[in-house]
Formats: structure tokens, C-alpha cells, sequence
């Protein structure tokens, strides 16, 4: 029995050696063939390039795209600002339909429109996102914005503007919570301010305050905004879905697909080809649920949540400054834009500045 015993036990415990030898060949033979496996996210961002060319692209296509997006709240909200008795510096959409300002009903159901345009669309824009990707009806909302900029000029009484000015608050809102979401996923989260910082529009404010300043009818005003945000159409084509959320779909051949394009020769050059194999882990591994507590928890997010309430308090202060000296003529629209941009491009240097230089 004992000699039985042990002839039984002794090829059992030769395979055991063997078959884990195997399985350490096999793996080291899978490293080498097909590289490393990331454990997560960002040791996938950081591999393909965390911030480089392609998410410095993103980041000049977000500034630009702002141009258009801060355009039309621009042009509504100048509108009774700049009407004096003799106005030789702005002829606005309320001069040419005969709108008094005094007559705050007329006002408000513009400026009110384009909000809640914006808001609507804002919400579709992050309902679709979530459920059919980032990209969902990218270039279609981004069609339908330019053709109802341009259409408006054609507006014969203030009621058609309005309703032009709703599609626009639309198509604008849910480009802006596509776009953000999208640059920002494409980042690490040490860079992560950086397209925070440039979705402040600064930059283009600074832009609609020359366009303000070089039209003096307000048809030319949207002919120049739709001329210079025509590009955008063929810049867009670049973009590729998000790999987060791919990986959160389970399409990992997909997101190998998007981060080899980002690390190939095009962009980051980092000379690197993904294979859905090693995203295998990083898969698993991310968090399909949070709450608000997420965004407390590190001083990186902290300092992220406050750049947010900051660029609100910026808003805020800007345009009660507007709405204090809006009797005073010799301060002009152009001026406000001036110092809206302004602020926004200064305060997000030394907020990015800081965040660098700090150990956080």
C-alpha cells in the first residue's frame, strides 16, 4: 500500500513543477509577444502619451470650438446692453425688429430662449454621451449649430430669432458637455486642468470682442462667427471615441483600436500597438458606479472642483460689472468682452501655475 501509495503520488507531484513551469512560460511568452498587461486606466494613458500631441490637439479644437459656443450668449446678451438713443457702435437685432429694451418682456423671452436652449441641450448632450458614446451625433449637432447661426441672419421678425436662437442654445449645450467629457477623458488626471482651464473660453472672448468690434451690423456678426467656425467641421473628423468609456462598454477591441492611433507615429509617436488582450485587467477594474463623495477625495479633485466655482465667480463678478456701468457710453460691449476674456485667460495660468509648483 505504501509502495503503491508513493507511486501514485510521486507523478502527481512531478506534474505540479511542470505545469506551473508551463504557466510561467506561457505568460512570460504572452509579455513578450504581445507586451505588458495594464492594470489600469491610466497605465494605459500614461504608456500612449498622458498629455501629448493628440490631447494638445484636443485642446486647441476645444478653444476654438468655444469661439462658437460663446458667440451667441455673447450677441444676446449685448443686445440691451449697448442701445442708447444714438448708437453708433453696435446696430443690434433689438434696433432693426424695434424692440425697447424697457420692455423687459421682449428681452427676456430672447435671452431666455437661447438658455434654455442650452440647458436642454446640455442635458441630451450628457443622456446621449452616457448611454451611445461621446462622439453620438458629434458632427450632425455640430451641422445643425453652423446652418441655424447662419440661417438666423435671415430672420425677418424677433419671434423667427428666437426660435433660431433655441436650436442654436441646443446644438451649442450639447457640444459643450460632449466635447469637455470627451478632452478630458482623453487626459491623465495630472493634466487633466489643462483642458479644464482652456474650456473657460477665455481665448474666446477675446476673439468675439475683435469680431464685435470689427462688424457693425449684427448680420455681419454671424457671417464672421459662421466664417471662422467652418474649419471645425473638418477638425472634428479626427476624433475618436473615448476609451474609457469603450472599456466601461466592454468593446476592448474597439479601445485598443483608438489608443494604437493615439500612440502610432501620427500623434504621440510612441511607437506602441495595443491589443485588447492587455486591457483585459484594466477592464475589470473600472468603477461603473461613484457619487459625489469621489470628487472630495484627493486634493487634485478638490482643486479641480475649485477651479470650477471659480470660473462661476468669474462669470458672475464680469457681468455685474457689465450691468453696473451699462449706463455709462463711453464703455462700450467691446470693452466687456475685452475684460471677460481676460479674466478667464489669466486666472486659469496662475490657478494651472500654482497646481504645478505645489506639491499637492
Amino acid at each position: 500500500m505504501d509502495l503503491a501509495g508513493s507511486a501514485s503520488a510521486s507523478p502527481s507531484s512531478s506534474r505540479g513543477p511542470t505545469a506551473r513551469r508551463k504557466a510561467t512560460m506561457y505568460r512570460k511568452f504572452t509579455v513578450e509577444q504581445l507586451g505588458p498587461y495594464y492594470n489600469s486606466i491610466p497605465d494605459v494613458m500614461n504608456a500612449v502619451g498622458s498629455f501629448g500631441k493628440y490631447q494638445i490637439f484636443c485642446c486647441f479644437v476645444l478653444s476654438y470650438s468655444s469661439v462658437l459656443w460663446t458667440a451667441d450668449y455673447a450677441f444676446v446678451y449685448q443686445n440691451c446692453s449697448t442701445l442708447t438713443p444714438v448708437n453708433v457702435q453696435f446696430f443690434t437685432v433689438m434696433e432693426e425688429f424695434k424692440l425697447i429694451c424697457a420692455r423687459k418682456f421682449y428681452f427676456l423671452w430672447l435671452f431666455t430662449g437661447y438658455l434654455c436652449g442650452h440647458l436642454l441641450g446640455c442635458c441630451l448632450g450628457g443622456l446621449s454621451a452616457d448611454l451611445f458614446g461621446r462622439l453620438s451625433g458629434f458632427f450632425a449637432t455640430l451641422t445643425i449649430g453652423l446652418v441655424s447661426n447662419v440661417m438666423s441672419i435671415a430672420s425677418r421678425n424677433w419671434t423667427a430669432f428666437i426660435a433660431f436662437q433655441i436650436v442654436n442654445g441646443i446644438a451649442m449645450g450639447k457640444m459643450e458637455v460632449n466635447s469637455l467629457t470627451l478632452f478630458i477623458e482623453f487626459t491623465e488626471e495630472s493634466f487633466r486642468l489643462v483642458p479644464i482651464a482652456v474650456f473657460q473660453s477665455g481665448v474666446a472672448f477675446l476673439v468675439v470682442s475683435l469680431i464685435a468690434f470689427l462688424t457693425v451690423q449684427w448680420r455681419y456678426y454671424f457671417i464672421f462667427v459662421g466664417l471662422i467656425s467652418a474649419p471645425l467641421m473638418y477638425l472634428h473628423l479626427v476624433f475618436r471615441e473615448s476609451p474609457r468609456w469603450l472599456l466601461v462598454r466592454g468593446n476592448a477591441d474597439k479601445a485598443a483600436e483608438v489608443l494604437s492611433e493615439i500612440a502610432s507615429d501620427r500623434w504621440n509617436k510612441k511607437n506602441l500597438t495595443i491589443v485588447p488582450a492587455q486591457l483585459l485587467v484594466a477592464r475589470n477594474r473600472i468603477r461603473r458606479s461613484s457619487s459625489l463623495i469621489n470628487a472630495v477625495k484627493s486634493s487634485r479633485r478638490v482643486l479641480f472642483l475649485f477651479v470650477q466655482i471659480l470660473s462661476s465667480f468669474k462669470w458672475s463678478m464680469v457681468n455685474n460689472f457689465l450691468l453696473a456701468t451699462m449706463g455709462n457710453r463711453l464703455v462700450g460691449i467691446h470693452f466687456h468682452l475685452l475684460i471677460n476674456g481676460l479674466v478667464r485667460v489669466l486666472v486659469p495660468i496662475v490657478v494651472i501655475t500654482a497646481f504645478y509648483k505645489v506639491e499637492w
